[in-house]
Parts: C-alpha cells; sequence; structure tokens
C-alpha cells in the first residue's frame, strides 16, 4: 500500500488503512547516518516508555555510506537529550522492508517519491513522511543537517521527535479518532 504515491489526502488515516496493526516501523533518511538513525533512537525509547510493543530501524535510500555508524554529530545531540544513539552500521533501504515494516516513514517528501519507486509489487507497508504525523509542523520535510552545524541536528531532532510523538499518540487510539496531515507532494 503506498499511501504517498497515490495522493491520498485528508479523510484516509495511514493507521486505519489496513486490518494490519503498527508494529515496525522503519524510518528512512538519504544516508542513514543523521536523520533516521535519530528517529530510530527516539522511536524506540519513547516507544518503551510508553510501554508499546514497536520494533524500529532505519535505513537510507542511497547506498552511499552504507556500512558507516551514525554521524558523530547525530549521536552528540541524541545524548544531550538523554537518547541512546543506535550502535549500528548504516544500511540502504530493501526489498524486503517493505512486507516487514508496517510503516516506512521518509525524511522528506523526496524519500517518500523513492521509496514509492523502490517498493516492489508484493509491497504492503504504508510509505509516509515522518512529519504527516504532525500536523502542528509548517513543513513534510526534515531538512538534512548533515552539511551544517550541531545546531542544525538539534533542529532536526526537534522535528524529529513532533513526527515521533505525533505517531506513538495515534497508535493507542481507535481508527475514528486518528488523523494525519494531508500528504502533498
Amino acid at each position: 500500500m503506498r499511501d504517498a504515491e497515490t495522493g491520498s489526502k485528508g479523510g484516509t488515516d495511514p493507521l486505519a488503512t489496513s486490518d494490519r496493526p503498527v508494529r515496525a516501523v522503519l524510518f528512512v533518511c538519504t544516508a542513514n547516518i543523521c536523520r533516521s538513525p535519530m528517529a530510530e533512537a527516539v522511536a524506540r525509547r519513547r516507544a518503551a516508555e510508553l510501554g508499546l510493543s514497536l520494533v524500529v530501524d532505519s535505513a537510507g535510500t542511497s547506498d552511499v555510506q552504507v556500512g558507516c555508524p551514525p554521524d558523530p554529530r547525530a549521536c552528540l545531540v541524541l545524548r544531550r537529550r538523554g537518547y541512546l544513539p543506535p550502535e549500528r552500521q548504516a544500511r540502504r533501504v530493501r526489498s524486503e522492508d517493505f512486507v516487514r515494516f508496517d510503516l516506512v516513514l521518509g525524511a522528506t517528501r523526496g524519500h517518500v517519491r523513492e521509496l514509492c519507486r523502490l517498493a516492489p509489487p508484493s509491497a504492503t507497508a504504508r510509505i509516509l513522511p515522518l512529519l504527516a504525523f504532525a500536523p502542528q509542523t509548517a513543513s513534510l520535510d526534515i531538512p538534512d543537517p548533515w552539511s551544517g552545524d550541531v545546531a542544525d541536528y538539534d533542529r532536526a531532532l526537534d522535528l524529529i521527535e513532533r513526527g515521533i510523538e505525533g505517531l506513538l499518540s495515534r497508535l493507542g487510539k481507535p481508527a475514528g479518532e486518528q488523523e494525519r496531515r494531508e500528504v502533498r507532494q
């Protein structure tokens, strides 16, 4: 199911469009060294704090940093806020991810478009921008902090936290109470 690809908006809630409950979420950015590992760390801790059983992972749309650890600046801002950075190496999104995960959440609309292109015909995951779950934000895109400084990573983490909080708050609500932000490409 590719919600973003069809341009669905408004009344279709990504958490209510399937009988399949959300048990696994994949966060995706470009190289899997900045935004997506930060989202993985935030989601893992917040889900545990809320008592939610949720599998979380992250990947990139590019293979340019495969095998590299998360960026040190991402780890720094995560630690400052009490999150444990993932002890992992960057990986590229794989075909099986679109079946293994219930939600595949891109850092930007560009990632969502690329994910829709990469998804195999057997894909069952719902593909959306993470900030579709943060209607109070001005954009659906989390800017890439990689070429910036630590303050840019802090700003990206602010947006990631908003998206994760919105996502996790919806996981426990009945379908009729769920809502998401309109996705426009």
